[in-house]
């Protein structure tokens, strides 16, 4: 059985073509880099999962949906435990990806055995106690899909214990890539589509 996490390399792989001596134009020298990158940013990823079992993770106690239609939440997560051997200790911050599990991470098994109780996510802002511009333990998401977690309509608290479990930090790869292309929006969003092909 073919390998898809090879075949979506692949796919990506084949569209880097080699960098010629000379460019026609600016956009051109540029865009010569866009396929490099996503390929490293995937590989990164797809290396930060063979760490899964022992990636920081937190729980979440509370959630409201801000946008629909771009699956786009406000977290509030639990204090990181003080305890030195702890693992629950992730602090959310812009430009985390990160996994939204309904269960504590304990290897990357689990995600392929519920494929339907994790999704990837991107920390579009986080909490800050120095400037206070945004409450501490809260954070805000962007999803690559509809969240896996039930809430109580009048609390805001997951009917079940959710976690949300660090990957990467984009920040770096996020600041090159709207360098590239000048444009507001971030390579993360080019990642997503290879969420089943990351893991499966």
């Amino acid at each position: 059985m073919q390998d898809p996490h090879k075949t979506a390399k692949f796919r990506i792989i084949s569209k880097v073509k080699s960098i010629p001596d000379t460019f026609m134009s600016l956009p051109t020298y540029l865009d010569s880099f866009t396929f490099p990158l996503i390929e490293e940013v995937h590989a990164d990823v797809f290396s930060s999962l063979d760490g899964y079992a022992q990636a920081n993770f937190i729980e979440i106690i509370w959630v409201e949906k801000f946008d629909d239609e771009k699956s786009i939440f406000c977290f509030e997560v639990s204090e990181p435990s003080k305890y030195q051997k702890s693992r629950e200790t992730y602090n959310p911050k812009e430009g985390d990806i990160i996994i939204l599990s309904l269960q504590k991470p304990q290897h990357v098994s689990d995600l392929r055995q519920t494929k339907a109780s994790y999704v990837f996510g991107s920390v579009l802002k986080s909490g800050d106690k120095e400037d206070g511009d945004f409450p501490a333990n809260f954070c805000i998401v962007r999803f690559s899909s509809n969240i896996p977690v039930e809430v109580d309509p009048e609390t805001g608290t997951p009917l079940a214990p959710s976690f949300a479990v660090f990957l990467i930090n984009m920040m770096t790869y996020n600041r090159i890539w709207k360098c590239l292309h000048m444009e507001a929006s971030d390579i993360a969003n080019l990642v997503w589509p290879y969420k089943l092909k990351i893991l499966f």
